[in-house]
């Protein structure tokens, strides 16, 4: 483990004497990082995510959410999730400032979003009621947050407006996505009041359609299996031992 602020600290002294990192020998088909499917469905699994794939996966997430360098990230999730880890990904490709909260108390929740500044708030169905409940019971100015990014499960409408009235001016941005391909689909911000059942569109580099069980594409309104290809996809490994 770092101090992050040893960290930047030497960072910026060697920025600072002009020191240059030497060429790296790592391959862009190079594994960089093994990530652990929740296990909701089946026994856990490492998906071995090498730097190509990860690399791709921010560009082209970065390019619908649009990070920028005066945005702050509010990230309760662990790194050790995707989730987590992009945020990290994200804040460096949009040069933004990303507050890692841990195990902070629901109660100082928005107390610490006002004192950081925080524009970006990534949630999942569970956090987003918590972040409703408690501003609820707030008697102080919103935090200035203007996106809010979802995943995991699909966020209920009720969980959307309310959120939107707590937060003026806030987008609520729809995705999906599995551990293997990172992001598949994500709703504009621009479009985040249009068709509110969607889960947006393809990412870029995604190929997805809609087949039936025949592997026939679907018809609209049909139940259908979601079949994703694209360079975002990683491969996993066998299962694993708890």
């Amino acid at each position: 483990m770092y101090d992050a602020g040893v960290v930047r600290d030497e960072v910026e002294r060697l920025s600072a004497e002009g020191v240059r990192v030497p060429p790296s020998d790592t391959r862009p088909d190079d594994l960089a990082v093994l990530v652990y499917t929740s296990g909701s469905t089946a026994v856990p699994k490492a998906v071995m995510c090498p730097h190509a794939q990860i690399v791709f996966a921010t560009r082209a997430i970065q390019e619908v959410l649009g990070y920028r360098p005066d945005d702050v990230v509010f990230c309760r999730f662990p790194i050790s999730w995707d989730y987590g880890l992009y945020k990290v990904l994200l804040a460096c490709a949009g040069r933004s400032e990303i507050v890692l909260a841990g195990e902070e108390s629901d109660l100082t929740l928005l107390r610490r979003m006002r004192e950081t500044g925080t524009t970006i708030v990534p949630i999942v169905p569970s956090f987003a009621s918590i972040i409703v409940t408690m501003a609820g019971r707030d008697r102080e100015p919103p935090p200035p947050v203007r996106l809010f990014t979802n995943t995991g499960a699909a966020l209920p409408p009720a969980t959307i407006e309310a959120l939107r009235a707590a937060f003026p001016g806030a987008r609520v941005v729809r995705q999906f996505g599995q551990t293997e391909c990172k992001r598949i689909s994500i709703m504009p911000p621009e479009e985040d009041r249009e068709r509110p059942d969607s889960v947006g569109l393809p990412c870029r580099g995604r190929r997805w359609r809609s087949s039936a069980r025949t592997a026939s594409p679907s018809r609209p309104g049909r139940p259908a299996r979601s079949l994703r290809a694209g360079r975002m996809s990683c491969p996993a490994t066998g299962t694993t031992r708890s």
